[in-house]
């Protein structure tokens, strides 16, 4: 049997639910801070792209001939997912639902790559959540962490798109502090703009990371630290987000004593909601 098989079996017999994670491994370009496996679409021909998803597509199957049941969440992560054809994130969206459609299906993406096409997949009911990387509105400040799409133009016109503001599932929103020359000004002017434009359900807001081997960390000599009274600020300003549901910022960092101070915050202040 397989190392997947073992694995799956493994769960059936503790009678766990199964989620699944699936990694699309090209971008436009990558990231400076970046430490995901990923390639440039440009340097990976469509012969590979293609490759690479029959090979995921035939992953998917075996899991799904083992397990014979829905899967609790499915997460299409990257890389950027959004940068394949509709034709291919389809398919890749039909084979997970086999057994039965999960709970919540998430495709994450780069806001350029918010399109007809990308929405026609939700609409369909194919998938039920989309993550966007927004990171920041300021392109000075997404050239600063080597963004692929520094024009903010870009991401504010997709955000305008019709048929997301008639959407009937689930946004998120990623944001990036500890941005070198980012204020708490900035992200909090980037949370108001976002959320007048688009109302998402939910931000995901992540503190800068300097992974090893990455050009951000070889450029730059010192993290950039947001001061308690900053992170406070910060979600006191989420909790005034009327979203549909609370509006929730996801502050993680493993390594660091500022994401753990942030999180100490976020269970400090984020339940109950606040009521206007």
């Amino acid at each position: 049997m397989s190392t997947l098989g073992k694995a799956i079996t493994s769960l059936i017999s503790r009678q766990r639910e199964m989620s699944l994670y699936i990694h699309i491994p090209f971008c436009r370009q990558k990231c400076s801070y970046c430490n995901f496996y990923s390639l440039p679409i440009n340097k990976a021909s469509n012969n590979n792209v293609e490759q690479t998803c029959r090979r995921i597509l035939l992953e998917i199957d075996r899991a799904n001939t083992a397990y014979q049941k829905a899967y609790k969440t499915v997460f299409i992560g990257g890389g950027n997912p959004g940068i394949l054809s509709k034709e291919l994130l389809e398919k890749i969206l039909i084979k997970v639902s086999e057994n039965g459609s999960p709970s919540e299906v998430t495709i994450e993406c780069n806001p350029e790559n918010i399109t007809d096409d990308l929405i026609s997949l939700f609409q369909k009911g194919l998938a039920t959540r989309l993550s966007t990387g927004i990171q920041s509105l300021s392109g000075k400040l997404l050239k600063n962490i080597g963004r692929s799409c520094a024009d903010t133009s870009i991401v504010l016109e997709a955000l305008k798109n019709q048929k997301l503001s008639q959407r009937t599932w689930i946004m998120n929103v990623d944001l990036i502090v500890g941005i070198p020359g980012q204020s708490l000004d900035d992200i909090i002017k980037d949370i108001h703009e976002i959320f007048e434009i688009s109302k998402p359900e939910h931000f995901s807001i992540y503190d800068l990371t300097y992974e090893p081997g990455t050009p951000q960390l070889v450029r730059s000599s010192q993290p950039v630290c947001l001061q308690p009274s900053a992170c406070i600020a910060l979600l006191d300003e989420l909790l005034h987000r009327p979203c549909s549901t609370a509006a929730l910022a996801s502050i993680l960092s493993d390594s660091s004593t500022r994401g753990q101070m942030m999180k100490a915050c976020l269970s400090a202040l984020i339940w109950p909601p606040r009521k206007e």
